[in-house]
């Protein structure tokens, strides 16, 4: 006799398909989009204070790994300074994050202690990727986020996905599933500060696109 066929289940292969079909149902009857708007790329940047009282002239952000910039001081600065010596594309910018500092990375408080001690820091710099997601929303997204407790800075880094439509796009797309500390950089085509892009998530209906940065 003939060996009987396996059931279905999510170890064939089948089972798997099927919960893919029923979770994209649930996203919408518009097929999911995602694309890559920019590939994103890491170099190395050196700064020395101006005085020894003096900061490098950045406003960084933590996000327990890297440090993020989230503006330039004005007037004056090393990072000024560095950016007049330096072509476009490694010039320092908002939504950069440094990656170590001195050879400390990981760990962004060994990292901030070393940034406020050192005379100079030589920076591992990463322009993170860019890329998009487009779903139809049901419900709460069901993602936590951080951001600065002023409010300032220009991104939402995801800590947690939980039930809901970011849950399901990443059952239906796991090749562009989302992940800790992706930041949210752009809701339905407006950028703002992260205060703003609380809100417009808050406010986002039907379908969503989401402008999203990720480490390179």
């Amino acid at each position: 006799a003939s060996p009987s066929a396996a059931p279905a289940s999510p170890a064939n292969g089948i089972g798997t398909a099927e919960a893919r079909s029923q979770d994209g149902a649930a996203l919408g009857s518009d097929v999911p989009e995602a694309g890559v708007c920019h590939p994103g790329f890491v170099f190395t940047a050196q700064l020395g204070r101006l005085g020894l009282q003096q900061d490098f002239g950045l406003e960084l952000f933590s996000d327990g790994e890297t440090l993020e910039i989230n503006a330039l001081r004005s007037g004056d600065t090393s990072a000024s300074r560095y950016n007049d010596s330096v072509e476009p594309q490694f010039k320092l910018q908002p939504g950069h994050l440094i990656l170590s500092v001195n050879g400390e990375a990981g760990d962004a408080r060994r990292m901030w202690a070393e940034w406020q001690r050192a005379p100079s820091v030589k920076c591992k710099i990463c322009q993170p990727m860019c890329f998009y997601i487009r779903f139809r929303r049901q419900g709460p997204l069901g993602i936590d986020v951080i951001h600065p407790q002023n409010g300032s800075g220009a991104s939402l880094a995801l800590t947690d996905i939980l039930d809901g439509p970011i849950a399901l796009w990443n059952a239906v797309r796991p090749e562009w599933a989302l992940r800790r500390l992706d930041r949210i950089i752009a809701v339905n085509g407006k950028d703002g500060s992260s205060t703003e892009l609380k809100t417009m998530l808050r406010c986002a209906s039907g379908t969503v696109t989401l402008l999203l940065a990720r480490r390179a």
